[in-house]
C-alpha cells in the first residue's frame, strides 16, 4: 500500500515537529541486525553475477561504471532507498525557523513538493505511474512519435512567434521543464577493423584491411524534433516530439557529414604493398 508524508497546521512548536519526524520513522523501518549481514552479501553476489553475465556495472570502484548516478546501486548499499534523510534534516532546517507561520508554510511545501499547484503538473518521467502525460518510447517499429506533444507546452506560439496568450510580462517567461528530463533515442555503434599480412619476399608483404562500419547494422535515431506548440492546437504542434532521421556516427567510411555513412552497416577491403 502506498503512502505519503501526510501534515497538519497544528499550532505549537513543539507539537508540529514530532509529529512529522514520528510518520517516515514508522514507515521505513530498518531490518533486524542479524539480517543486514545476509541481505548485503546476497546483494554483493547479485550484482557479481548480473556483472559477468550481462556486464551490468553496479559500481564505479568494483565495476568501472562511468558515474555512480549511472546504477551505481552497490555503492550505495547502506544508504537509505528513500527520502527519509533528506526530510530528517529539511525538519532540522524546519524547526530553526523563527516564526510558526514560516514553520507550518515549510511544512506544507515538503507534504506537496509532487503538486506545484492549480494550473501546474508534475511528471515523473522515471516513473510509468506517475508521468500519464509523457508518451514513452514503444517498440512498435510503425511508431516514430518519442514525446507526447500534449504534455509540452511552449513559451512562444510557432504559428505566430508572439508569447503563448499574448505579449505580456505574465506570458513571456522562461519554461519550467528541467535540463535532462527527457531522454532521446540510445545510440549504438560498433566498428570491426580485421588486418592481414602475407609475405611475399623477404622485404616485401602484402597487407588487406578490412573495415566494418556499424557491423551489426543497428539503426541509429536522431533527437526528435524540440519545438513544442500548445496542447490542443494539433497547427502549433506539427512535429513536435516525432523522430524523423537517423544519426552520422562519431565515424565513418566517407567522414561525418558527408551523407554517404549516416546508419546502414558499410563494409571497406583496403590492400596494400609494404616494403
Amino acid at each position: 500500500m502506498k503512502r505519503s508524508l501526510s501534515w497538519k497546521p497544528t499550532r505549537g512548536r513543539s507539537k508540529l515537529r514530532p509529529r512529522a519526524v514520528m510518520r517516515p520513522a514508522r514507515r521505513f523501518a530498518a531490518p533486524k541486525p542479524n539480517q543486514i549481514p545476509r541481505l548485503c552479501a546476497r546483494i554483493v553476489s547479485l550484482c557479481d553475477d548480473l556483472f559477468h553475465s550481462i556486464v551490468l556495472q553496479t559500481s564505479v570502484d568494483k565495476y568501472y561504471a562511468i558515474g555512480a548516478e549511472r546504477g551505481a546501486v552497490l555503492d550505495f548499499i547502506d544508504l537509505p532507498l528513500n527520502n527519509r534523510w533528506w526530510l530528517e534534516d529539511e525538519f532540522k532546517k524546519v524547526a530553526q525557523l523563527g516564526s510558526e507561520s514560516a514553520r507550518v508554510e515549510r511544512l506544507r511545501v515538503l507534504a506537496t513538493w509532487e503538486h506545484p499547484g492549480p494550473g501546474s503538473y508534475y511528471d515523473a518521467v522515471g516513473d510509468l505511474d506517475k508521468s500519464p502525460r509523457v508518451l514513452h518510447y514503444s517498440y512498435d517499429p510503425s511508431s516514430r512519435q518519442w514525446l507526447n506533444p500534449d504534455a509540452f507546452a511552449s513559451v512562444v506560439d510557432p504559428s505566430t512567434g508572439a508569447c503563448a496568450g499574448g505579449d505580456s510580462p505574465v506570458n513571456c517567461q522562461f519554461g519550467n521543464s528541467g535540463s535532462n528530463n527527457v531522454r532521446g533515442p540510445h545510440f549504438t555503434y560498433s566498428e570491426v577493423y580485421v588486418t592481414k599480412r602475407v609475405p611475399m619476399t623477404e622485404h616485401v608483404t602484402f597487407r588487406l584491411d578490412t573495415q566494418f562500419f556499424n557491423v551489426f547494422n543497428h539503426a541509429n535515431f536522431a533527437l526528435p524534433s524540440n519545438q513544442a506548440g500548445t496542447p490542443g492546437e494539433p497547427a502549433t504542434q506539427t512535429g513536435f516530439g516525432a523522430i524523423t532521421s537517423s544519426i552520422s556516427p562519431p565515424t565513418g567510411l566517407l567522414g561525418v557529414g558527408l551523407g554517404g555513412d549516416s546508419s546502414p552497416r558499410m563494409i571497406a577491403f583496403q590492400g596494400r604493398i609494404e616494403f
